[in-house]
């Protein structure tokens, strides 16, 4: 049990004879963290998620409409003694659970308000995409069944065999620029002059894009979903996004960070190949941009 402050609340009683429970839509995944066990909750309708440890996951699992939050917690206290959740605990949980729009309540009215609230939060994100002149983001389209009918074929490229490509084609890329250096840091001199730089844009485009389907088709393989995906201005300069944090759901450590690292990985293979694309081809606009 938590130090004996924190054990019991003076707010408990808004709470005590609430009935509330998870919302229906959502799931649970456990996963490993740095050596402990975490159990993360999603809601995939509005892309939520929030990380419990064992012990408040037992508690909030066993919330139901047909039982108040008191008896729950006593329940708890019962099974899990001294790591059972106090009541501070139980409140902030609750608490960011509201915000996240996961619970449900037998009120009408508390579902009222919470459906209000939704609404609030989705007038003060746009009202904050606003504000924040300096890095706004607008979701344009969900990739999501694009990347599932795609995946077949791209996901060929995610796997033992894949691997054995791209470490190949880097070390090409890399051997490349090693024999050909003195030329490349020759014709590096030039490269921010003024008629380079439509190119340049447009070729960081085309590279972000791609960085972006790196992370959409690695979170799908590991069995992920990728629901948006649109624009970012980066002080004012568009960029693509991709919302990938499902990811977060993963059980394999290995796996969320493979998906983390998959626009890095990209990145590198497109540089590997771009290498090798300019040292054997003779001067031109191809070459250039290589």
């Amino acid at each position: 049990m938590s130090p004996a402050s924190k054990t019991f609340s003076e707010s408990w009683y808004r709470i005590a004879e609430q009935a509330i429970a998870l919302r229906p839509s959502v799931r649970t995944q456990r996963q490993f963290y740095r050596g402990e066990k975490w159990y993360v909750l999603h809601d995939p309708y509005n892309n939520q998620f929030y990380r419990l440890r064992p012990a408040a996951y037992e508690f909030v699992v066993r919330l139901r409409m047909d039982r108040n939050v008191e008896d729950v917690w006593q329940e708890c206290l019962t099974l899990f003694a001294d790591d059972a959740p106090g009541q501070e605990e139980v409140l902030r949980i609750l608490t960011t659970l509201y915000q996240a729009n996961l619970l449900q309540y037998s009120n009408q009215a508390d579902n009222e308000a919470l459906f209000k609230r939704f609404k609030r939060q989705g007038e003060q994100e746009t009202r904050s995409r606003l504000l924040g002149f300096m890095f706004p983001r607008f979701t344009l389209l969900d990739p999501d069944n694009f990347v599932e009918r795609t995946l077949p074929v791209v996901g060929r490229l995610i796997s033992r065999g894949g691997a054995i490509l791209w470490g190949v084609v880097v070390l090409l890329g890399l051997k490349s620029f090693i024999d050909h250096a003195d030329v490349a840091f020759d014709q590096a001199q030039g490269i921010l002059a003024p008629s380079n730089l439509g190119w340049l844009y447009l070729s960081l485009i085309f590279v972000k894009v791609l960085h972006e389907f790196g992370h959409a088709y690695f979170c799908r393989k590991a069995g992920g979903e990728v629901h948006r995906m649109g624009v970012m201005f980066l002080i004012f300069t568009p960029l693509p996004f991709v919302d990938a944090t499902s990811s977060w759901t993963l059980r394999s450590r290995f796996e969320r960070l493979r998906v983390a690292g998959a626009g890095i990985l990209v990145e590198i293979f497109i540089a590997a190949l771009a290498a090798i694309a300019w040292a054997y081809t003779g001067s031109g606009l191809f070459h250039s941009l290589c």
